[in-house]
């Protein structure tokens, strides 16, 4: 690929990711944020189109299992952990697109210390994600990316404009929530999924796994989703989906939460941590990964990353490499 400079927009999961495919393909890059923080489970989660976050999915799976082998600096906040969904069904619904894969050793089954329940099993990977972001933002910088503060506002006019103020030919979108205003789409075309979680202490690091129930009653009264898993020096215990809502998390959900932990986690858990209320970016019309076949009048080549719902870290690495093989191909 021809000596080339890209501007990336966001700076979480796919916009890192996108940066380093970028990085690798030889261009120089540039990555402007609103602002900079590091903030996963992989498992697919609220992301069309099922087909092709199942391919994306494959892809991310093997490069989360390469750096979990081979690199020290991500690897090391990569954790192998054994998963557990349960359902409260007559029999649990048909697998998912992406349980044949052979490395997640997909199977159901029932009894056991759930035994009213149905139980689907699987090998999962666990990010601990903010420690991930730091080291991925680290060798990117380390590797000659650049950093900028930007607070866009507008559509594709300005991430063009911006791509051309800092002599970039190309510019990709990965703004998350963001994402569809700066793609030129109605205000309406992404949302958040919002998301109430508690960081517990991990009191116990051995024998713990991530367990998640779609319906099963694990604390008394009504069947609510809910969800523990271990990340890094954490447990993350949550269960909510509530698409258009911002408000703060709520004394009722903070407790059914906490109820529905402790029954999947009885003795794992230390103290409180934090409460937080997280924003997934869902688009209706399903994940947008696409680089848009004509430059802009100014020159810059736009591509689009966005809209992943709840599964960002799931399907990350395979929509950054589509999004790398897009531009080689326009560029040549």
């Amino acid at each position: 690929m021809p000596s080339t400079r890209a501007l990336v927009v966001g700076s979480g999961i796919a916009g890192l990711t996108t940066a380093r495919a970028l990085q690798r393909r030889g261009l120089d890059v540039v990555v402007a944020a609103r602002e900079w923080s590091a903030r996963g489970l992989w498992m697919p989660f609220h992301a069309e189109p099922a087909d092709a976050v199942a391919r994306w999915a494959s892809v991310t799976l093997s490069c989360l299992l390469e750096e979990q082998r081979s690199s020290a600096a991500l690897g090391a906040f990569i954790e192998s952990l054994p998963a557990t969904e349960l359902f409260r069904a007559e029999a649990p619904p048909p697998p998912p697109p992406w349980a044949s894969d052979p490395r997640l050793v997909f199977e159901a089954c029932s009894g056991g210390v759930w035994n009213t329940l149905h139980r689907r099993l699987w090998n999962s990977l666990v990010v601990d994600s903010p420690r991930y972001l730091d080291a991925l933002q680290a060798s990117l910088f380390d590797s000659g990316a650049t950093a900028r503060i930007e607070a866009l506002e507008g559509g594709p006019a300005a991430v063009a404009e911006l791509a051309q103020r800092l002599g970039c030919e190309i510019a990709v979108n990965c703004a998350g929530l963001g994402g569809g205003a700066l793609g030129g789409e109605d205000a309406s075309a992404v949302t958040n999924g919002r998301g109430v979680v508690l960081q517990y202490e991990r009191a116990s690091v051995a024998g713990l796994a991530v367990v998640m129930s779609q319906e099963a009653p694990l604390s008394g009264g009504d069947a609510t989703p809910a969800y523990v898993i271990p990340r890094g020096d954490v447990v993350v215990c949550g269960g909510s989906y509530d698409e258009g809502v911002t408000a703060d998390a709520s004394r009722e959900e903070v407790g059914r939460i906490e109820a529905s932990a402790a029954a999947i986690a009885p003795g794992s858990l230390g103290a409180l941590r934090q409460v937080w209320v997280g924003h997934r970016p869902v688009r209706g019309a399903g994940v947008r990964v696409e680089v848009e076949p004509r430059a802009t009048s100014g020159g810059v080549l736009l591509a689009h990353n966005y809209g992943h719902g709840g599964s960002g870290w799931t399907i990350a690495h395979g929509c950054a490499e589509d999004i790398a093989d897009g531009v080689a191909a326009a560029l040549s």
